[in-house]
């Protein structure tokens, strides 16, 4: 992932990295965040801090992967909100996730991060999926 950010941000200055925010049942279940792991993992190489927290994500809110394509994109407006808006006021922001697959996510954060006063908003993924059959996306 760092050699991927250089390659195609190289010029940009971020200010924060912000993980994805998971569910908080899933969360509670494995014990931790992959995005945020993933995150912390690139904070010193990248010499860019994590913002944890900064997002989050509603328990209530279905969980992607069962979606449809267009019942991503409409539950995931509904799922998150950011938590503290004033730490990505004016900022540089790197949002990062695990997996990218309709997009539904990473857009659903990155309108909520420019909602909230961010300057800018980047993400990455660990990995992009492709649609498992025709009835998910």
């Amino acid at each position: 992932m760092q050699d991927e950010i250089l390659t195609n941000w190289g010029g940009v200055s971020f200010d924060l990295i912000v993980p994805v925010p998971i569910n908080p049942s899933k969360l509670l279940s494995r014990g931790f965040n992959q995005a945020e792991k993933l995150a912390v993992s690139l904070s010193p190489l990248l010499f860019i801090p994590v913002a944890q927290n900064v997002l989050m994500r509603y328990d209530d809110a279905q969980i992607q992967h069962t979606l449809s394509q267009a019942e991503r994109l409409e539950n995931a407006e509904a799922a998150y909100d950011t938590a503290d808006a004033e730490v990505v006021k004016g900022k540089t922001i790197l949002l990062v996730d695990d997996v990218f697959t309709t997009g539904a996510t990473i857009n659903a954060c990155g309108k909520k991060l420019i909602a909230a006063g961010a300057a800018e908003v980047y993400a990455a993924a660990a990995t992009v999926t492709r649609r498992r059959n025709q009835n998910h996306a």
